[in-house]
């Protein structure tokens, strides 16, 4: 049985349809055993997108991001869709070594998301 091709045209569209359809199922799980169904990852989406938005992050803010692959920056990523954010650049910290004032945002106010560092470890 093959699932319905869902229609939308945004990450958010995407993930809003998925719900309605099979909130129960998992939707991500990582290497560390840590799983999500759809609608646990709305919840955390929707979450996220609430501190963006506190700290001024809106419709249209230049966003970029330096971020490592984990389930945090898939979650970050819906966050900024569903706010409907203007993304710049975003950059898998995990991957690549990128001199972060080329990817912030050239002109206007902006913001620059990353993950935090783990000192002394």
């Amino acid at each position: 049985m093959s699932a319905p091709i869902l229609d939308a045209t945004s990450f958010w569209g995407l993930l809003t349809a998925r719900h309605e359809s099979s909130p129960d199922h998992p939707l991500l799980i990582d290497d560390a055993g840590r799983s999500l169904t759809v609608a646990e990852f709305v919840t955390e989406v929707e979450q996220v997108a609430a501190g963006f938005h506190a700290l001024g992050i809106g419709e249209g803010t230049p966003v970029t991001w330096v971020l490592p692959t984990r389930m945090e920056t898939i979650i970050s990523s819906f966050a900024l869709s569903r706010l409907g954010v203007m993304v710049l650049a975003g950059a898998l910290a995990d991957r690549f070594h990128y001199d972060v004032a080329q990817l912030a945002p050239v002109s206007g106010e902006g913001f620059l998301v990353v993950a935090a560092l783990a000192v002394g470890t």
